[in-house]
């Protein structure tokens, strides 16, 4: 079993100058943290905010640990579906991989809180991101980590940079890049919510798993209802977070070119706007 380490928030690194062309000399030589090296360099972090970045990574590291070790516990013990207790893990092995796992699951709730408080230091959190629906902190930290929203100029470039990405014959593609790892905690901390029989999104839930099971019965739909349904609320994400910015929200392509006038507001959804100005309308992505 490999040996779990956290890492050090600012770790030294070893920087050298060559004044006057000597490489190695080691009176040229200094340390210097990361920030300090980037700072100098005048190197830009790709994150927005790379301190709240490194703390969602840290937590999703030990939530992946902890949730690994869990699973491994359960097939031993034949408490998992379609698994056997195994003969062959004696009880004090149990007992070292329960420890080990009250660990794991203990350095996931300090990376939760902290990664919580980082959050909360946001001014998107304090601005609108608190009030929205279906948007915790660990959802919010993750695009705080990784969307810089006045680049998305449009809703079709947000879900294509998260992997939501239609080709010519309709079906859906996953973005190849890095963010395909955006699918599945998204999936995970929308679901629930947005089927909520009380909740604001369950109609169209409804509507569009009564639709997927037309196009093909021998399913359920559920899975693409949420698909379509994550595609809407990254809608109303983006009107409202891009109004709250300042920025342009420009009308799709299929509203300028092809005139659909069927559109969703972000009140409607339980989105509570503070902003300057009303926000726009979007197109039904549910039509």
């Amino acid at each position: 079993m490999r040996k779990l380490k956290r890492r050090p928030e600012s770790r030294k690194i070893i920087h050298k100058h060559h004044p006057g062309g000597r490489k190695n000399d080691p009176q040229t030589v200094e340390k210097m943290t990361v920030e300090e090296h980037a700072k100098e360099h005048n190197i830009t972090p790709n994150s927005p905010n790379p301190k709240l970045r490194t703390a969602y990574k840290e937590y999703k590291f030990w939530q992946t640990e902890a949730g690994r070790m869990e699973r491994m516990i359960g097939s031993y013990r034949g408490e998992i579906k379609n698994t056997t207790p195994s003969p062959y893990v004696r009880d004090e092995q149990f007992a070292d991989m329960e420890e080990r796992l009250k660990v794991l699951r203990q350095k996931e709730k300090e990376s939760k809180k902290t990664l919580t408080g980082l959050v909360h230091e946001t001014p998107e959190w304090k601005g609108f991101m608190k009030d929205a629906p279906c948007m915790g902190e660990i959802t919010a930290g993750m695009f705080l980590s990784y969307i810089k929203i006045e680049l998305a100029d449009t809703v079709s470039s947000l879900w294509s940079y998260l992997g939501y990405k239609p080709n010519g014959d309709g079906k859906r593609l996953s973005n190849p890049g890095l963010l395909n790892a955006f699918h599945a905690p998204l999936y995970a901390a929308l679901k629930i919510a947005l089927e909520r029989k009380d909740g604001l999104y369950r109609h169209d839930y409804e509507v569009l798993k009564a639709q997927m099971r037309k196009k093909n019965p021998k399913r359920s739909g559920e899975s693409q209802a949420v698909y379509r349904l994550t595609k809407l609320w990254l809608s109303l994400l983006w009107a409202t977070w891009r109004e709250w910015a300042g920025l342009p929200t420009a009308l799709p392509y299929v509203n300028n070119h092809l005139h659909h006038d069927n559109y969703i507001k972000a009140e409607e959804r339980g989105w509570k706007v503070t902003m300057r100005k009303k926000p726009r309308l979007l197109k039904r992505v549910i039509s």
